[in-house]
């Protein structure tokens, strides 16, 4: 026997889940800025810290009526605080600044797409 081969994986993970939405409140664009997105356009957030913040803004949203998507920001608001505290392993944001919709239609001022994948 000269050598041994071998092919070793990893163990199975379970699948991550993802959900988009459009924001428009001027707290996720403070912090788009804050973090630098305008330089790149697109931004993630793994650190606790700044999870904090966009959680925080969910919260203030879901207290009063704003131009949101009611279900989806409850679903960042709940799955934001899950397991009691933050890790950039299982729970992630990410913000990309767009000008028009997954079917065209151009927005009259940027938004931005909020991506939560936990």
């Amino acid at each position: 026997l000269r050598c041994v081969i071998a092919v070793i994986r990893h163990g199975d993970r379970t699948p991550k889940q993802k959900m988009k939405m459009i924001v428009k409140h001027p707290e996720f664009f403070d912090l788009f800025e804050e973090l630098g997105g305008y330089v790149k356009g697109t931004l993630k957030i793994k650190k606790p810290k700044y999870l904090q913040k966009v959680l925080d803004i969910a919260r203030k949203l879901l207290e009063k009526d704003g131009d949101y998507e009611y279900h989806k920001m409850l679903q960042l608001k709940n799955v934001l605080e899950m397991y009691g505290h933050f890790s950039g392993i299982n729970r992630k944001v990410q913000f990309r600044l767009i000008d028009r919709s997954m079917d065209g239609t151009v927005f009259s001022k940027p938004v931005l797409l909020l991506i939560l994948k936990w």
